[in-house]
């Protein structure tokens, strides 16, 4: 859905098509999801908690009805309306924009990089293919290097319960343990119907964290229906921060909850979990920014 509306794309398998056809090969942010004792998950999409991953979980019993699946058990949701608690912390991001090595692109540099790309579509057919593959053997030392580092994170030995505590960087702690919904997307749409993140780019660099704290039953009920066009955020309890990875320990004890990693539920809820961005590690079809 990003990649289609971020091109003025339509939505339909014959765009989808015509977009690989194109062959123009765009950077992907790749995230990693950690928790104590489990092997880190890898996604591109996002991560949901509280309000949003009840209703993203746990309507799958009426998965019959389709997209209304959604609307229904939103709708119960409110009606049965409850508070989540956790400690959220989050390492922001030095500025809104984020320039990566090698080969990446920061937003700020699109327009240039289309006339870059210009030149490059009128070489011949077998410098493009050269590109390409120089390109995709980029990717793959990428994922090799991660897949190295993924064994690291699950060999040591964790020094703490809390892993922040013996980590250097400057973590930020939000200042409540009482949420309603957390959602963190490495794009901007986590769906064709939520506008989550306006200005996010699949090749940004960061992770654009967005929460309601407190538990306004009006608030939830509001930033629903405000999803599709992206204004919830005039609510002032909704915060979105952009950030290079966070932390959530869920207070399972005060209000069982359930962790969405990229729309399928985590096998621990009760434990913290870490996610971080991976800037440009995976290539993808897509159309040119606009």
């Amino acid at each position: 859905a990003s990649l289609g509306k971020g091109g003025r794309e339509p939505m339909s398998p014959a765009s989808s098509a015509y977009i690989i056809a194109k062959q123009n090969v765009r950077d992907l942010d790749m995230c990693s999801f950690q928790q104590p004792g489990l092997k880190p998950i890898y996604g591109f999409l996002s991560m949901s908690w509280g309000l949003i991953s009840d209703i993203d979980i746990n309507s799958e019993v009426c998965r019959c009805m389709g997209k209304a699946r959604f609307t229904a058990y939103a709708i119960t949701r409110l009606c049965c309306h409850k508070s989540y608690y956790g400690d959220l912390k989050y390492v922001a991001k030095n500025g809104l924009y984020h320039i990566k090595a090698g080969s990446g692109r920061n937003s700020r540099s699109d327009s240039k990089s289309s006339t870059r790309q210009g030149i490059a579509h009128s070489k011949n057919t077998h410098e493009n293919n050269n590109e390409k593959k120089s390109q995709l053997k980029k990717s793959l030392r990428d994922l090799r290097s991660l897949q190295q580092h993924s064994r690291v994170i699950v060999n040591q030995p964790t020094a703490s319960t809390d892993p922040c505590v013996d980590d250097d960087e400057d973590w930020v702690k939000v200042p409540t343990d009482t949420f309603t919904t957390l959602w963190a997307v490495n794009m901007s749409r986590p769906s064709e119907e939520e506008l989550l993140a306006r200005n996010a780019k699949i090749d940004d660099g960061v992770i654009h964290l967005s929460y309601l704290q407190g538990d306004s039953w009006c608030g939830a009920l509001c930033g629903l229906l405000r999803l599709e066009t992206g204004s919830f955020m005039i609510d002032s309890n909704f915060k979105q921060i952009q950030v290079e990875k966070f932390y959530l320990q869920t207070h399972y004890s005060r209000q069982p909850s359930i962790y969405s990693l990229d729309g399928e539920e985590s096998k621990d809820n009760k434990s913290w979990v870490i996610m971080a961005v991976h800037p440009g590690v995976l290539r993808v079809f897509g159309p040119k920014q606009q």
